[in-house]
């Protein structure tokens, strides 16, 4: 594969999207991470920090790049000469939805390709959403957490809790 678009919320970034990005950066000639700006979400960290924690987590990945997205995925493929999407799945719920849209996809581009990236046993159960969760109720998520950006969430959300 020489080039794919890895997209997501990633709100915040987490041990499993880190995994796919670093599998992906293996068999990709070049992975593009793109962060959405999805308008019915109220996000915890801006577009711009998503980027930046990202790009924290992923600096050691040389064939990674870190960018914001606003629009349909297909065009912001289009736009950026790529023609094959992944997507993680954790569970058969993701799996579906992820179908749905990658044949949503086929239908507006079908020279753009989706493919579907089980996350690493290990990190089924991980998730932003699982993240904010605990956090919220003053959990440690440090091990949910990319270690180069464990510091910066943990004390945002802390910040979060308390104001």
């Amino acid at each position: 594969m020489r080039a794919c678009i890895f997209p997501g919320s990633f709100d915040p970034p987490t041990v499993g999207h880190l995994d796919i990005i670093t599998r992906l950066s293996r068999i990709s000639g070049s992975v593009l991470v793109a962060v959405g700006i999805n308008i019915s979400k109220s996000p915890l960290f801006t577009t711009d920090e998503r980027v930046a924690l990202l790009r924290t987590a992923t600096a050691h990945l040389p064939n990674v790049s870190v960018t914001r997205f606003n629009g349909l995925l297909v065009d912001f493929a289009r736009a950026n000469n790529v023609t094959v999407i992944c997507k993680g799945v954790r569970t058969s719920e993701d799996t579906a939805g992820e179908l749905r849209q990658a044949h949503l996809n086929r239908m507006l581009d079908p020279e753009i390709e989706t493919v579907l990236l089980p996350v690493a046993p290990q990190y089924m159960h991980v998730s932003s959403t699982a993240v904010r969760e605990i956090s919220g109720f003053g959990g440690d998520v440090a091990s949910l957490l990319p270690a180069s950006i464990v510091q910066t969430i943990t004390a945002r959300l802390a910040a979060l809790r308390q104001g």
